[in-house]
């Protein structure tokens, strides 16, 4: 009688974890994002589209590619790279020995803005690397004779700052307000429920339509 349950309660879990397998016959279509306007389309090939809704009123688009990973879906190889525009805000917060320290932050939520290259110029001429080093969102000057400072992360167009914009021998919080929405799809995990693809934590929600 046991050896009759245990093989009953076996046999009703591989039925369950069968049903609530995703499979790329599920996940293919096209979905909307009735809150944002946003949609989404799943193609056989395991590429994507994404037509993002600007908060102007136009459409921003990229491509990539899309995987099952552990019953979720993940995207990668996102292109091309988001780019949207910006405001910035600076705030002095100490004194240190060196001429300037600039630390890159975005919105209120305070989140890191990776710096991925940094340029120092001085009378159209640029420096060399050993006069300033970054890491992460953090950049150090190490001269004061420079004119400008071209910094490019991966979200943003190069930010330009000039020298006269700050006092020397501070350190610097700079928050960036985005123009638009700042939304990356290979950030996320989602689920697949009900015809809809779903991220909790972000309280998106992807629903499947006929196109």
């Amino acid at each position: 009688m046991n050896l009759y349950r245990t093989f009953l309660i076996v046999l009703l879990s591989t039925s369950l974890l069968v049903a609530c397998k995703v499979t790329d016959t599920k996940i293919v279509g096209s979905y909307i994002d009735r809150k944002k306007g946003d949609t989404l389309r799943l193609f056989a090939d395991k590429t994507f589209e994404y037509q993002e809704k600007l908060s102007y009123g136009e459409f921003g688009w990229n491509t990539g590619n899309w995987a099952i990973i552990k019953n979720r879906i993940s995207f990668f190889n996102v292109k091309p790279d988001p780019v949207v525009g910006y405001r910035l805000q600076k705030e002095i917060k100490g004194s240190i020995k060196e001429p300037l320290k600039i630390t890159l932050l975005l919105n209120a939520s305070k989140k890191l803005i990776t710096i991925t290259n940094v340029s120092v110029s001085f009378r159209n001429t640029v420096l060399d690397t050993s006069y300033v080093r970054y890491n992460l969102n953090t950049l150090t000057i190490n001269t004061n004779s420079f004119d400008s400072i071209s910094v490019a992360t991966s979200y943003f167009p190069p930010f330009l700052f000039k020298q006269n914009e700050f006092e020397k021998n501070k350190k610097y919080e700079v928050t960036i307000y985005q123009a638009e929405r700042l939304f990356e799809l290979d950030k996320y995990f989602f689920e697949y429920k009900k015809k809809s693809l779903l991220n909790h934590s972000e309280r998106i929600k992807f629903k499947k339509y006929r196109t």
